[in-house]
Order: C-alpha cells, then structure tokens, then sequence
C-alpha cells in the first residue's frame, strides 16, 4: 500500500443532521448566504450556500446546535438544530 503524503490535505464528508431552509430578499439567483453556529457564546462561520433566483436556500448542517443565516449584513433569528 500507497505511503499517505503528510502535506496533502485530508478531505472528510461528515453527513449532515438537518437542514436550514429559508429565504431572503432581495432575491438574485446564486447570491451567498451564509451559515452561523453558536460556539462558546460567540457565533462562528458554520458554511454556506446560494440561493435559487426566488431567494430560498437549503444548507446541510453536520452538528446539533444553534445556528443562524446572515445575508447581506443581515443576520436572521437563531435556530436550534437537533
């Protein structure tokens, strides 16, 4: 067997929880929307995702906790997963 190279990055897929689903406005198609979650009382970048051309997005999460979505600046309510 193949020696792994120590300075190649290791890439895991952890299957996600749940999911975030919303929209938000103005809607243009591919905008980002970014993923929050609530860690040690501050919130961190969680992800992100890109919404359809009518606002809505869906992104996995791979951890119980408590996330948001911030948009443009804006940042919406927190929401507990799990």
């Amino acid at each position: 067997a193949a020696t792994p190279d120590p300075d190649e990055p290791v890439v895991a897929r952890v299957p996600d929880v749940a999911g975030l689903s919303g929209s938000v406005m103005p809607a243009h198609k591919g905008a980002i929307v970014r993923i929050e979650q609530r860690f040690h009382g501050r919130w961190v970048p969680a992800g992100e995702t890109r919404t359809d051309r009518r606002g809505r997005y869906h992104a996995g999460v791979s951890a119980k906790g408590l996330y948001r979505v911030r948009y443009r600046g804006d940042v919406g309510p927190g929401v507990r997963v799990g």
